[in-house]
């Protein structure tokens, strides 16, 4: 039997929307989504089993749910976020699990002007899944799942713009701690004859890491602007890095401020 047409075991109908709006001072968006995780191939593709009967298909895991983001400036020195959200994480023949994320922020602008602003902050986030399946077996899903993730980081950023260009640089140091509970090997029946069904060990931890990033975004015409964006993380159990090129085309032109910080390209798929 042969993959689908876009060379992934397992393909899922995706989407979301999204609502921005201003209570008083405090910035509100509201979103309900349907995204692809892509932790790993598993999660993000799927993979075929050859030991089941008839090569079983599995992974290809999305988050269904919605989130709320809060924000709080005026413009001044000072600023404050949070974010709110909670998920469904489904796959084809993946036990089925739940997210609930909290994350929010503090920064204070040490330099505050029209066209150059450096920033230094402290951000938390605390995470919860409900199951661990970040194994590879049949019924896992292959994404990072601790049971509690804490981690607390000070963000440091300078963003500046010139008449036809516009640059974010910043890095964070975080420290972390997680926990994840023993798991099933196999926690959806594989189709076979198990002669057993071991448990993971559970397991805790904490670590320090770093974050650096970088967006460059320069205007060619009043209508082509291309940039380039990449970061790189380090942390305990979760080092994800990305590289972006875009190009963005504006139909009515644009010869006014550039925007600061850039507004990339936002990868369609969670890499969370």
């Amino acid at each position: 039997m042969g993959t689908t047409p876009l060379g992934f075991e397992v393909t899922n109908w995706v989407g979301g929307l999204s609502w921005k709006t201003d209570v008083d001072d405090i910035g509100v968006t509201l979103t309900a989504s349907r995204r692809p995780i892509a932790s790993s191939l598993l999660a993000y593709a799927g993979a075929r089993d050859p030991a089941t009967n008839g090569g079983k298909t599995w992974g290809g895991v999305v988050a269904t749910g919605g989130s709320l983001g809060l924000s709080y400036d005026q413009g001044g020195a000072h600023g404050v976020w949070a974010d709110l959200s909670a998920h469904q994480l489904t796959g084809e023949n993946v036990a089925d699990n739940t997210r609930e994320r909290l994350m929010a922020g503090y920064y204070y602008k040490l330099i505050n002007e029209d066209n150059r602003r450096a920033t230094v902050g402290l951000n938390t986030m605390l995470w919860h899944y409900q199951k661990d399946l970040s194994d590879y077996t049949f019924g896992q899903g292959g994404y990072y799942s601790p049971q509690q993730y804490l981690s607390f980081s000070v963000p440091v950023t300078w963003r500046q713009r010139t008449e036809n260009w516009s640059f974010d640089l910043g890095g964070s140091l975080s420290w972390s701690h997680s926990q994840t509970d023993a798991q099933q090997r196999y926690p959806v029946n594989p189709g076979f004859v198990l002669a057993s069904n071991p448990m993971s060990d559970s397991s805790s931890g904490s670590g320090v890491g770093y974050t650096l990033q970088a967006i460059v975004e320069r205007r060619l015409t009043p209508h082509w602007f291309v940039g380039v964006a990449m970061d790189i993380q380090q942390a305990k159990d979760y080092t994800p890095s990305h590289g972006l090129l875009y190009v963005r085309y504006s139909m009515a032109g644009w010869n006014g401020d550039m925007d600061m910080p850039p507004q990339p390209l936002i990868p369609y798929a969670d890499f969370k």
